[in-house]
């Protein structure tokens, strides 16, 4: 049971990326001219897998920066591979919101390219419409939402959270550059796809701190007992609501066996 809750997040995320990368049939006015030719790119080709694909060039002139940005534009299914090799360790509630968080994030950019439908810059060899950039509303998303979890941790030391904001930024933010590095978005794509990051990102946060959260937490403990409620950070587990346990009355019904038995 708790390989095919893990399975249903991975199955969506990487769907929902290979519905715009692999499928431009969807978004047939963002397809270049060469394309639609069915021509090779002039500019390069199409390197990585599952999301995480770029332009390289094949002509020789890639240097140093365009390998750090080819890095970036290839490390996207990382995001989803590390919470997977975690949850294996950890069994934790938090691994699995992270993935989850990840598939909303792909969701609403592929909605919001299928409703833009703009093309992306024209030394791209990526065919499937690039408003906003997938890429940075992920990574962006990412950072946000770390960035929000370390600022309201109570017991956690200010040099402690700067650390791992530093780390974080270094790690997720460069994605930005990298995907206007490669010709793959433009800085306008990039700016809107930040947004979105953001804008979900605080969204998802108001979403965890609510009371049905909680519950819907408890629930799924209860279906999966060999979960580990390990979120929100410093929380001490309690048990897991069991909709099948005897209800326990109090009050006048509690009295009740002792009557009964003075008869």
């Amino acid at each position: 049971r708790i390989l095919a809750l893990l399975a249903l997040p991975t199955i969506l995320g990487a769907g929902a990326w290979e519905v715009v990368s692999a499928a431009p049939a969807l978004m047939p006015g963002c397809r270049p001219p060469w394309d639609l030719k069915g021509l090779p790119c002039p500019h390069g080709e199409k390197l990585g897998v599952l999301g995480g694909t770029f332009t390289w060039p094949t002509d020789g002139s890639a240097g140093a920066a365009q390998y750090l940005a080819a890095f970036y534009g290839a490390s996207l299914p990382l995001c989803f591979l590390l919470p997977l090799l975690l949850f294996c360790w950890t069994r934790g509630v938090r691994e699995l919101l992270i993935i989850f968080f990840q598939v909303c994030v792909q969701g609403v950019n592929v909605l919001m390219k299928l409703v833009i439908k703009q093309a992306r810059p024209q030394t791209s060899c990526l065919v499937s419409c690039g408003m906003p950039s997938g890429h940075t509303s992920h990574f962006v998303g990412l950072f946000c939402w770390l960035a929000i979890e370390v600022s309201s941790y109570p017991s956690m030391k200010s040099s402690t959270k700067g650390l791992l904001l530093v780390i974080g930024g270094l790690l997720l933010l460069p994605v930005s550059w990298a995907r206007t590095a490669t010709g793959d978005h433009s800085w306008a794509q990039v700016g809107v796809g930040a947004l979105e990051g953001a804008f979900v990102a605080v969204l998802w946060h108001f979403f965890l701190s609510s009371r049905l959260m909680q519950w819907a937490l408890k629930l799924l403990k209860a279906w999966f007992p060999s979960l580990q409620l390990n979120y929100p950070p410093g929380k001490v587990e309690e048990a897991a609501w069991n909709p099948q346990a005897p209800v326990v009355s109090y009050g006048a019904d509690k009295e009740a066996p002792a009557e009964s038995k003075s008869r």
